[in-house]
């Protein structure tokens, strides 16, 4: 088995995501103003088995992204 990350694209998220605040404040701090982080990969895996190819994309489903402020996105 042989498996490959294919970047896509990259973003970048709240600092307040990578390191939320402890108690109620981590559930608001995502809609107040702050910095972003660096640009982060976003990848899709290429997996080879037994003569297939397949890809898998783990990316996040549409309930999740309406959670959240939306990220920056660089594609």
């Amino acid at each position: 088995m042989k498996i490959h990350a294919l970047t896509t694209g990259a973003v970048s998220v709240k600092h307040s995501f990578l390191y939320p605040s402890p108690g109620p404040r981590r559930q608001l701090d995502p809609f107040l103003p702050g910095e972003f982080s660096e640009p982060l990969p976003i990848h899709c895996w290429a997996i080879e088995h037994e003569g297939s190819l397949r890809l898998v994309d783990t990316g996040e489903t549409r309930s999740r992204q309406r959670a959240v402020r939306a990220p920056r996105r660089d594609a």
